[in-house]
């Protein structure tokens, strides 16, 4: 199958339509030395500093931090990113004082390529670890639609059922008109038909 160039500027993708994916296929992040979203705890979860697109734990039990972006990456988005990370990672200092088990929030930011230099300098200096993602098209062309054979006979009976409303009055009129003309046009076809085959001495032909 052949790949089809896509205008990113005629995409009408919304970041909705990727968090949704990304809900429905967590393992599909896939960060370094085999580690990968094992699950999400939360979307649209709110903290103090914002809303979280997608708060998930890590084959390796680390709590991770996903904004998500239907555009191309900018500092903003990073700068977002790490205040929801350090908003988790005071939570996570309410819950546990003593032991400090849960002490840091990875950080991710899924967003359009291309990605500048200048994002991966911040994001290298703030610890993000930046993705992108790509759209490809699909179509699936499926067999000419029609109605079946049990609605087609659903069908005539409806049709059957209208045609005896008094809406259609004029028309009933004028078949019936048309009927007693066609009635009268075949008596007189009869009528010339004997009178062709008469015999020319005169005498009936049902007498003989």
């Amino acid at each position: 199958m052949a790949d089809v160039n896509i205008d990113w500027g005629r995409v009408n993708i919304l970041e909705a339509d990727i968090e949704e994916y990304l809900y429905q296929n967590p393992t599909s992040i896939r960060l370094y030395q085999g580690m990968f979203i094992k699950e999400w705890v939360a979307r649209q979860f709110h903290v103090p500093s914002g809303v979280i697109d997608l708060l998930g734990v890590a084959n390796n039990g680390c709590y991770v931090v996903v904004e998500v972006k239907n555009t191309e990456i900018t500092s903003s988005a990073l700068t977002q990113v790490s205040r929801y990370a350090q908003d988790i990672e005071r939570i996570f200092s309410k819950i546990d004082k003593l032991h400090n088990h849960y002490n840091f929030a990875g950080k991710i930011v899924i967003g359009r390529e291309p990605v500048t230099n200048q994002i991966i300098f911040e994001a290298e200096a703030l610890g993000i670890t930046l993705l992108t993602f790509d759209v490809s098209l699909s179509l699936n062309i499926s067999s000419s639609w029609g109605w079946s054979k049990k609605y087609l006979n659903e069908l005539d009976d409806t049709y059957e059922n209208l045609k005896d409303d008094r809406a259609f009055f004029y028309v009933m009129k004028a078949v019936m008109e048309d009927a007693e003309t066609d009635e009268e046009d075949t008596i007189q076809a009869a009528e010339e038909i004997i009178k062709r085959t008469k015999p020319n001495d005169g005498s009936d032909p049902d007498e003989e």
